[in-house]
């Protein structure tokens, strides 16, 4: 399994958890993924494709509502509906 809650905004220009991502895939790992950033919506092709092979888990950290970063309501409606049978 790979953990991962790495969605830093440098991570946007240099791709690393992508990268990492592609390579769950490729190799069939499941993957564990703790986040609060809307980074994540980036990768959810990846996740999603993952989720069929393997085990997807993500986790969302709760944030105080106005807290810089916090990401949209449609953010959790969309990644319900992407990982739901």
């Amino acid at each position: 399994m790979v953990a991962t809650g790495d969605y830093q905004p440098a991570k946007r220009k240099l791709g690393l958890s992508r990268q990492m991502l592609e390579a769950c895939l490729e190799l069939g790992f499941p993957v564990f993924v703790l986040e609060r950033s809307p980074l994540v919506l980036r990768d959810l092709d990846l996740l999603q494709a993952t989720n069929e092979l393997a085990r997807v888990v993500m986790i969302w950290t709760i944030i105080q509502h106005g807290e810089r970063g916090l990401p949209p309501p449609e953010m959790g409606n969309l990644l319900s509906s992407a990982f739901s049978a």
